[in-house]
């Protein structure tokens, strides 16, 4: 299943949505790719990338 970014259009990966789910909303069927959320939350891509990393290998929403 494909899951384009709503703001830019670009492909999500299960990163993105995996980090979506857990700060924005867990329900969530439409997302933001990595670079979008970042300037959503006025922070920077790879500390958002980082930490996305990190709960990857904890976290059952990075599926």
């Amino acid at each position: 299943m494909r899951f384009p970014c709503v703001q830019c259009g670009k492909e999500t990966d299960s990163l993105a949505r995996g980090m979506y789910r857990k700060i924005v909303s867990r329900t969530e069927e439409k997302f933001l790719c990595l670079h979008c959320l970042a300037e959503r939350f006025k922070i920077p891509e790879e500390s958002l990338r980082q930490q996305a990393e990190f709960l990857r290998k904890t976290c059952s929403l990075f599926y």
